[in-house]
């Protein structure tokens, strides 16, 4: 059941990162943190009034994180779009940082106190709650158009790349399976 939310985002990310498909990065954030939001949410009222069952957590978990890696990348590419080259390694660090603190000290913390005190189904609409607050941000304050590159943007596949590179190959190699 943990690995369940990766499948098909993985598959996404391998289908953007290995062929020419290419989808805006705000309409990723967007597209993510809305059906995040509705489907923690419902999962969440579900749980609540005692109808939640382990394969409609597993499914609502498989589809309502069908674009997180995607979407993960998207916000570092809207972030770093932003503030220019001058502030890119400020704002990897933030983004790296932040979600270092979410996901493995604040989150946990706050998942647990939420889930014992109120019960899991409420942590469950807390956290579809917090994707609303992405979901305004990527509406209000990520620009609708990304700032134009200084380098020329081709529609090459990042299988080619691979192939090209043979270092990036190897990388990608370590990161996939270790």
């Amino acid at each position: 059941m943990q690995a369940s939310p990766y499948i098909l985002a993985t598959a996404l990310a391998l289908t953007l990162g290995l062929t020419r498909l290419r989808l805006a990065p705000r309409g990723l954030v967007l597209a993510d943190s809305a059906l995040r939001s509705v489907l923690f949410i419902l999962l969440g009222v579900a749980a609540v009034t005692g109808t939640l069952t382990l394969w409609m957590l597993v499914s609502g978990l498989l589809v309502g994180s069908v674009f997180q890696i995607a979407a993960t990348s998207s916000r570092r590419l809207l972030a770093t779009g932003m503030t220019g080259p001058a502030g890119q390694l400020a704002v990897n660090g933030l983004l790296g940082t932040s979600a270092s603190l979410a996901a493995y000290m604040i989150g946990p913390v706050v998942g647990g106190v939420v889930s014992t005190v109120a019960g899991p189904g409420v942590a469950l609409i807390i956290d579809g709650l917090t994707f609303i607050v992405m979901l305004g941000a990527a509406c209000f304050v990520a620009p609708a158009k990304p700032r134009a590159s200084t380098r020329q943007a081709g529609a090459e596949s990042g299988l080619r790349i691979l192939r090209a590179i043979p270092p990036a190959a190897r990388l990608f190699a370590v990161v996939f399976w270790f």
